[in-house]
């Protein structure tokens, strides 16, 4: 089942790329932008997104460490299985976050000009994916929050694999 996942994830990004490359940029700003500084400030507006996703995770963790009274007191064990389980998500998608996060921007700067709109696929991907982790733990199945891991972290690796390729086919020149 996994392999299927990995495999899935692989289509779904290919998929991602292949839509979002083929998009105008304009409706994400009025001009293409070329300038170092207009690249990173798209990818940071979209990473923000994702950076909402990760305070949400721990604004959850708050609240339900809150109503337990083993929460209350900083102790993992024994806490109630909602509250652990909404800790697992929220270390998982840090986790995620930080695999994410520096490959986007170095993304934003590798893609030409009218691809960058494929950003905003992969940052709708990560979201997506992160959301079907996390009801994933609902479903009583491991495989419940597998896929919405492959999703992640597929995307990711792929986008950190062109990011070294093309980082130093362009370095070169």
């Amino acid at each position: 089942m996994s392999r299927r996942f990995v495999l899935f994830s692989v289509v779904a990004s290919a998929f991602v790329f292949t839509i979002t490359a083929a998009l105008p940029f304009g409706f994400l700003n009025s001009s293409i932008p070329v300038s170092f500084g207009e690249r990173l400030s798209i990818a940071l507006r979209l990473e923000s997104a994702a950076l909402l996703f990760v305070v949400f995770a721990i604004l959850r963790v708050a609240i339900l460490r809150g109503t337990d009274g083993k929460g209350v007191m900083g102790q993992r064990e024994g806490t109630a299985p909602e509250t652990e389980i909404a800790i697992r998500v929220l270390n998982n998608t840090t986790e995620q976050f930080l695999l994410s996060f520096p490959s986007h921007l170095v993304l934003s700067l590798l893609l030409p000009d009218d691809k960058l709109a494929v950003l905003l696929g992969f940052v709708s991907l990560w979201l997506t994916a992160r959301a079907m982790f996390m009801i994933g733990y609902k479903v009583d199945h491991p495989m419940g929050r597998e896929l919405g891991f492959q999703l992640t972290f597929v995307p990711t690796i792929i986008v950190i694999v062109y990011n070294c390729v093309f980082g130093l086919l362009l370095w070169t020149y």
